[in-house]
């Protein structure tokens, strides 16, 4: 035969312990989610800093990238430039020496004659 276990009665004291038990849990826990919303509060506040900054460090670095775009481009008209007037005086200097040399094989043809 197994033996019957005692079985304890709830007492207003015992009852009165659980429930001292069970609010000093439930006011942990409020007190842990208070901390994690002002931690989250923080992250979100930092979030927003750090994304300000990343924001205004990208316009600058867009406005970095625009002027040297702008300078490089002068740069490149100015190169094209001299290259165009390079490639015209050599053309123009190629074509007075073809002249003067056809005229001077022609006048030579005709004092010949």
């Amino acid at each position: 035969m197994m033996a019957v276990m005692a079985r304890e009665a709830w007492t207003d004291e015992r009852l009165d312990d659980l429930k001292e038990t069970v609010d000093a849990g439930f006011a942990e826990m409020r007190a842990e989610f208070k901390d994690l919303r002002v931690g989250l509060k923080d992250m979100r506040d930092e979030s927003r800093r750090e994304s300000r900054e990343l924001r205004a460090e990208f316009k600058e670095g867009m406005r970095e990238m625009r002027v040297e775009f702008q300078q490089e481009m002068r740069e490149l008209r100015t190169t094209t430039g001299e290259t165009q007037r390079l490639v015209f005086q050599t053309a123009a200097a190629i074509w007075i020496t073809t002249l003067v040399g056809f005229l001077g094989v022609l006048a030579t043809i005709l004092t010949k004659v």
